[in-house]
């Protein structure tokens, strides 16, 4: 996986917003101890999936950096049901919140 460094410019440019941007949500997310902390340089934590898809739904979620943690919160509790797709087989986990 990425660094936050990187993972952080990687979804600043697919969602096409400014990676001060994305970098401050991360930040806010980081301080509230809802993503993987680490160092910086080559001590700098990897982003785990659970940090980029945590990020992804804050950056989706919210409509201001002050709700960011909230927002996130909300969403990463909520527990999903039901399934669309047949075919689509779910991991035992689901239906669980994601943890934080």
């Amino acid at each position: 996986m990425a660094t936050s460094g990187e993972m952080i410019a990687i979804v600043a440019d697919a969602l096409a917003l400014p990676v001060a941007t994305v970098s401050s949500y991360h930040r806010v997310l980081r301080e509230d101890g809802l993503v993987t902390k680490g160092g910086r340089g080559r001590s700098a934590a990897t982003m785990t999936a659970e940090d980029v898809a945590t990020l992804l739904i804050t950056l989706l979620a919210s409509d201001c950096l002050e709700e960011a943690s909230a927002a996130c919160r909300l969403l990463c509790e909520a527990i999903f049901h039901g399934v669309v797709d047949a075919d689509w087989n779910p991991d035992p986990d689901w239906g669980q919140p994601l943890s934080l």
